[in-house]
């Protein structure tokens, strides 16, 4: 792959990708934070929810490392 594809993917994963699962740990947070919600039920899916999500930027996250430094190394 080319520097330029690499960066573009960096790009992507980190801004493009990332935005929503940032959006959606912020909503869960702000939710569970304020008390919004009575129900333990709902709060323990909202929280199985925050995990997912996390999980998921963690992962992201790493590929995004991966290509990065694919990038600096000229794979």
């Amino acid at each position: 792959m080319q520097n330029n594809e690499l960066k573009d993917i960096t790009w992507i994963q980190s801004h493009i990708v990332r935005a929503p699962i940032a959006r959606i740990l912020g909503l869960v947070e702000l939710i569970v934070d304020e008390k919004l919600i009575e129900n333990h039920i709902l709060k323990i899916y909202l929280q199985s929810i925050n995990s997912s999500a996390m999980e998921l930027d963690n992962i992201v996250e790493k590929i995004t490392k991966k290509t990065y430094s694919a990038n600096i190394k000229g794979i």
